[in-house]
């Protein structure tokens, strides 16, 4: 069943039309695993954009903090920029992931058909008011 998972999700990110981008999480606390090496390379191979996120930064000290995050930028072999430490915790890097997302959500193409008006709603309850 894993095997068969694992080839639909290839299949899904190299042919759609919709993907902006993927967010990879790591456990900041471990040096990225084989898997992790893979897929960035993987998805660089597609030419889709990753998004390292480091979590559980707040199990970390400072110095270990700044260390984990090169590690992982290092080993995956992705830029700076592409990386980022986060913490639910302690709500570090919360921002700048709602940032990085905007930024690939605001790179979708408007749907076949037309476009919403700013403020329109999906909610079908709503009424339309003139």
């Amino acid at each position: 069943m894993r095997e068969g998972w694992g080839r639909t999700i290839d299949r899904y990110l190299a042919e759609s039309d919709h993907l902006r981008g993927v967010v990879q999480l790591i456990d900041a606390r471990h040096a990225p695993t084989a898997d992790d090496r893979t897929m960035v390379e993987f998805l660089s191979s597609l030419g889709v954009p990753v998004l390292v996120v480091a979590t559980k930064m707040d199990k970390l000290n400072r110095g270990a903090r700044k260390a984990s995050l090169a590690r992982a930028v290092r080993v995956l072999g992705v830029d700076e920029d592409q990386a980022l430490a986060f913490s639910s915790v302690s709500g570090e890097g919360v921002e700048e992931l709602l940032e990085s997302l905007a930024e690939l959500i605001g790179s979708v193409p408007a749907a076949a058909g037309g476009t919403r008006a700013a403020g329109a709603s999906d909610d079908p309850r709503e009424e339309e008011r003139p």
